[in-house]
């Protein structure tokens, strides 16, 4: 039951118990106790139990709500930490595989790609490179709020190794009760663009401004697409989809089949990726 329901009905029990006692006789006082009540008396009484019952149940009702809020959280944290578990499991494996096909290794203690190479005199070399960067979005971030502007600041984090000529195109689509909208005016302009980023770094945008006048918002959606390179000029494609939840006020995951309907959503409005 919702919390505004809750509230009218203890707003009718207090007016009863306020109001009624003024229109007649309460209690009988020729007879002690329950059996002096008169017809409103009893009214009242049962009105003020009720108001307990309520507001018990409004209580429980709100605990309840607080585990589910606190179940989706843990379990929305458990997604987001799988996959970056599961992004950079792949991006191992992808470098593992490309190594193999070189008769290279890597070197876990120096983090660094080793290649045995002999010369004439049977010396051996080490020749290293460093390892593929790995480029996420850290967090979103409600910097404020004036209606009908929020203003929410993006956190891009670098690990493994450097990123290099960064340049990420971000669109947007807000959520509410009545539907999706697609935010064009914003959707031409670059997160970054052209920009390094040292490995375990954590560059924030400023405040970037998004106006949104239905006031039953949920969720902000983002889709970031774009590319980074290596140390060495190899271009690495970027692309990620995440939103900002109001109710949860942090950036999340959305399980499937719901991801790819917001996916389906961006594609509707000629993005591409």
């Amino acid at each position: 039951m919702e919390p505004a329901l809750f509230n009218i009905i203890l707003g009718g029990l207090a007016l009863v118990i306020l109001i009624l006692p003024f229109t007649g006789k309460f209690h009988d006082g020729r007879r002690k106790w329950f059996k002096g009540f008169t017809t409103i008396g009893w009214i009242v009484f049962t009105a003020f139990l009720l108001t307990i019952l309520v507001t018990y149940l409004k209580d429980l009702q709100s605990v309840k709500e607080d585990k589910l809020r606190l179940e989706a959280a843990k379990k929305d944290l458990e997604v987001r930490d799988s996959i970056s578990r599961d992004r950079e499991e792949k991006n191992n494996l992808e470098v593992i595989t490309a190594l193999a096909k070189y008769n290279l290794d890597y070197d876990s203690k120096q983090k660094a790609i080793i290649k045995l190479i002999r010369d004439s005199a049977k010396q051996v070399f080490n020749v290293k490179s460093d390892i593929q960067p790995v480029l996420d979005i850290a967090d979103i971030i409600l910097d404020s709020t004036a209606y009908p502007n929020y203003y929410i600041k993006i956190a891009l984090r670098c690990t493994k190794a450097s990123a290099y000529n960064i340049s990420i195109k971000m669109y947007v689509i807000s959520e509410t009760k009545n539907g999706l909208y697609f935010f064009s005016s914003i959707n031409s302009n670059y997160l970054i663009k052209n920009t390094d980023l040292q490995v375990e770094k954590i560059r924030t945008t400023p405040p970037i401004k998004f106006s949104e006048t239905d006031k039953s918002i949920k969720r902000f959606h983002f889709l970031y697409v774009g590319s980074y390179q290596n140390l060495e000029g190899k271009k690495i494609p970027f692309n990620e989809l995440l939103n900002y939840s109001f109710e949860r006020r942090r950036m999340g995951f959305l399980p499937e089949p719901y991801n790819s309907k917001i996916l389906e959503a961006f594609l509707k409005n000629g993005v591409k990726f």
